[in-house]
């Protein structure tokens, strides 16, 4: 498996957990040995890719990445298109409104508009979910 595959692999089983992943669940979700896991995590970190959290060692998407993948490049011309819809319908409904986009089988939220009652649901974009 070349370098990028291993990276990859471990960006994406990151990506799959909000909660993070200690250095043995990622070589484990990655399938990757510990070593390699553990250089290419913190290789990965070092570089704002990955973040690790103080207390469980647990890595998880970095500043870097997620800034990358929100920058005005990245999917701007559908947020352009879908964002006053967007905005129309949570007027109309009063309800969170948001525009997902398919990873592998999974989710992921681009962007979304908080309903305008007090207890509502709340989609951060960058949040994956199942399908």
């Amino acid at each position: 498996m070349r370098a990028l595959d291993r990276m990859t692999s471990v960006l994406t089983a990151v990506a799959a957990s909000p909660e993070g992943l200690t250095v043995t669940e990622l070589a484990q979700e990655a399938g990757l040995s510990l070593p390699t896991v553990s250089r290419i995590a913190r290789d990965l970190a070092e570089a704002g890719l990955l973040s690790r959290l103080g207390e469980t060692g647990s890595f998880r998407l970095g500043p870097k990445l997620i800034s990358m993948a929100y920058s005005p490049g990245a999917y701007s011309s559908l947020l352009d298109l879908v964002t006053p819809t967007l905005h129309e319908l949570r007027d109309i409904t009063g309800e969170t409104t948001s525009v997902h986009v398919p990873v592998g089988d999974k989710r992921l939220c681009l962007r979304d508009v908080p309903g305008v009652h007090e207890v509502r649901r709340v989609i951060p974009p960058g949040l994956t979910l199942p399908l």
